[in-house]
């Protein structure tokens, strides 16, 4: 509107029509130089023709979209770098299209290549294992829906190879139009190691909960911090009168100091001790 032109009108119109005919060769001559990668911007004391033939002095500042798209190119590199490095797969949801296009530690985690993986979204989506299905797909349209803030999931995978693989995925809405979710992003990871010492843990809960054999755990200064019902049955105490106290409480005059210090010095060793 400062040319006094309506939108309609200025798309009708040419560079050269709008610019005063003096600013002509030094414009063009700036922008060839940036077209042709000498320089990414310049600026200039610039004078346009109005509609009713006024002149309109103006400073212009022009630059190519070239630099945005080599920064966002780096950008993106480094974000595969970062993702590489933390083994973190990335993916992205175009709901309009009903794509979804992965990186190459996706592929990795699931055994085959990234033309492959990227072939349509059911690749990924069938690997997932029957049983995880309906609760995975469940919390994606919870998501999509705006129900809730973010989507978080784990589940199983069946890679090419037949491998079972644990999977946390997290993903948000990043793109809306007219309100509605028009692209989703998220992140693989894969948690099969942190799932298995889970079940360790649990196995090693369960063998201590349950063992006949009176157990108990210990900090360095020997003070009880926790014991198993086996304790309380065979050596007589609740368990708020044996925990928080010192295990020298249990000191049979049947050892002599020499035993203890044997004790001791295994537990130092091997973490633990039995006898």
């Amino acid at each position: 509107y400062m040319l006094g032109y309506s939108e309609e009108e200025l798309l009708h119109k040419t560079w050269d029509s709008l610019t005063h005919p003096d600013d002509m060769d030094d414009n063009i001559s700036n922008f060839n130089r940036m077209m042709s990668g000498e320089i990414e911007r310049y600026e200039l004391e610039k004078r346009f023709i109005k509609k009713n033939g006024q002149v309109l002095y103006t400073h212009v500042t022009v630059s190519c979209q070239r630099s945005f798209h080599r920064a966002l190119a780096v950008s993106h590199a480094e974000l595969e770098l970062v993702l590489a490095s933390s083994r973190l797969g990335y993916w992205m949801w175009d709901l309009v299209s009903d794509q979804i296009s992965n990186d190459q530690q996706t592929a990795v985690m699931l055994g085959c290549s990234l033309a492959e993986l990227n072939e349509g979204k059911q690749v990924w989506l069938n690997a997932i294992v029957n049983e995880d299905r309906v609760e995975t797909f469940h919390a994606l349209e919870q998501h999509i829906a705006g129900i809730t803030p973010a989507y978080r999931n784990e589940y199983r995978i069946r890679r090419t190879d037949g491998e079972i693989r644990w999977i946390r995925d997290v993903g948000k809405v990043m793109e809306r139009k007219e309100g509605k979710p028009v692209k989703i992003c998220g992140i693989h990871q894969d948690i099969t190691r942190e799932k298995q010492r889970e079940a360790s843990l649990k196995l090693a809960a369960s063998v201590y909960e349950n063992s006949s054999e009176a157990m108990s755990v210990l900090n360095r200064h020997g003070k009880i911090l926790n014991i198993n019902p086996a304790f309380c049955a065979i050596m007589g105490y609740r368990d708020e009168e044996i925990i928080g106290k010192n295990i020298s409480l249990l000191k049979s005059e049947r050892y002599s100091a020499a035993d203890f210090h044997t004790i001791k010095k295994e537990i130092g060793k091997f973490q633990s001790w039995q006898g």
